[in-house]
């Protein structure tokens, strides 16, 4: 995937993921977008899902209980965060073949790169029965 690997010491932000809330704020999707959605930094599949690591949001700002919140999705979703990211690479490469002409990185054309609903309340249940909690 020549053209958008950073190197692993590059300390420019990366756009991991994106939460989809319904009205009430539970999570329902996860999904990646294209660079021009977020204006960061795009880094290779493995390159960024060896960032998911390190995600932590800290501080008073937005609130504790938020930055805990979206702190811990790369925990409780990492198996479906790195198919997703890894999906999202597969999708940049195929436009890039489809639309040679173009910068991949910048067509408005390509927006949402990959999704998948989820279910926090089932994802919860399984990780009591793994962990044997009930």
């Amino acid at each position: 995937m020549d053209g958008f690997s950073r190197s692993r010491d590059d300390k420019t932000i990366c756009h991991l993921a994106g939460i989809s809330v319904d009205r009430r704020g539970f999570p329902v999707g996860l999904f990646t977008t294209n660079r021009w959605v977020t204006d960061e930094a795009f880094y290779t599949a493995e390159d960024t899902i060896a960032m998911l690591d390190r995600f932590r949001i800290e501080g008073p700002v937005p609130a504790p209980a938020v930055n805990l919140w979206v702190s811990a999705v790369p925990v409780v979703y990492r198996a479906d965060l790195e198919s997703l990211i890894r999906e999202r690479d597969v999708a940049i490469e195929a436009w890039r073949r489809e639309h040679p002409e173009r910068d991949v990185f910048e067509d408005r054309r390509l927006e949402i790169l990959s999704w998948k609903k989820i279910n926090l309340e089932a994802r919860l249940a399984e990780i009591r029965d793994a962990l044997d909690l009930e």
